[in-house]
């Protein structure tokens, strides 16, 4: 079965997408310790601001891997891979929400 190029895109955006929560998990990054080692050294144990700003920066970076495709230099495979990853810190930013109660 050979994909067609709407499928092959898919494929690498959802590739990549999943990829990097689940490199985190691999690689032992329990965002959940981060966030509250980051509340601890920069909020003095202040665990929501400490998830506020975390969450702003992953979905702030993911924004502009998604714009860096949509209206930047990136297209073809590495436009895909850039939306996929956008996406993926985009669902980073929201677990680090979470963790803060936000």
């Amino acid at each position: 079965m050979a994909l067609q190029v709407s499928e092959r895109n898919a494929v690498i955006g959802a590739t990549a997408a999943a990829g990097l929560p689940a490199a985190t998990n691999i690689l032992g990054l329990d965002l959940e310790d981060q966030i509250v080692a980051l509340a601890d050294a920069v909020f003095e144990g202040d665990t929501g601001s400490a998830s506020f700003v975390s969450g702003i920066g992953f979905s702030v970076l993911g924004g502009l891997l998604v714009l860096s495709a949509w209206i930047g230099p990136l297209n073809g495979t590495a436009g895909m891979m850039a939306v996929g990853a956008g996406m993926g810190l985009f669902g980073l930013g929201a677990e680090s929400f979470n963790v803060g109660g936000n």
